[in-house]
């Protein structure tokens, strides 16, 4: 379930930084200029799909840890989390600067916030399972005959 809405929003904010990319061209080629206003829609919709997994990946995750009572561990599925939701501020904030959206000034910043404590949190576990782990292997190896 969670690399469907993975894949959903990872899509949605390539296609909003691509389509802001473009837009801040314009002025490179007259095609690109003509395809200005379709262009703004498209990145515009994709912003909002983008925008709109968030709250479904909220609710899964309230579903899953706390209706369910499933116990939060590490995962390395978790860093899958992680990069969406940079690629997310980056998007965003390259969208807000090419169409001009100044309502959305505080967006990047917020995303950006939520990013580093998902980031930090993933590597928190990460350190967690893997100081475990060294330190599991060297009391087997210290109480096996013939080892060390």
């Amino acid at each position: 379930m969670w690399s469907f809405l993975l894949i959903g929003l990872l899509v949605a904010t390539v296609v909003v930084l691509a389509g802001s990319n473009l837009l801040g061209a314009r002025t490179v080629s007259p095609r690109v200029d003509r395809l200005g206003p379709f262009l703004e829609g498209l990145v515009t919709l994709a912003w909002a799909t983008a925008t709109f997994w968030f709250p479904l990946m909220v609710a899964i995750g309230v579903w899953r840890h706390i209706v369910r009572k499933l116990p939060l561990r590490y995962h390395p599925s978790y860093w899958a989390l992680v990069f969406p939701l940079g690629m997310y501020g980056a998007a965003t904030f390259k969208m807000r600067s090419v169409i001009q959206l100044e309502q959305l000034a505080w967006a990047p910043k917020v995303t950006l916030g939520v990013a580093l404590i998902a980031w930090a949190a993933a590597f928190a576990g990460l350190v967690d399972q893997g100081s475990r782990a060294i330190i599991s292997r060297g009391r087997s190896n210290a109480h096996t005959p013939g080892v060390g």
